[in-house]
């Protein structure tokens, strides 16, 4: 599974003004570790 993809489509598709990483974690991605979120979601912020 493609967790960057995953991540990248969700927010796309679901328009947060803020991004709650524990409650998105318990809700939508627990399949993914939190270190690895983590580390999406700071990429997915620098490509804007």
């Amino acid at each position: 599974m493609n967790y960057s993809k995953t991540v990248r489509e969700y927010c796309k598709t679901t328009p947060l003004r803020i991004f709650d990483v524990s409650c998105e974690m318990k809700h939508h991605f627990e399949m993914i570790p939190y270190k690895t979120l983590l580390k999406i979601l700071n990429r997915l912020e620098e490509e804007g």
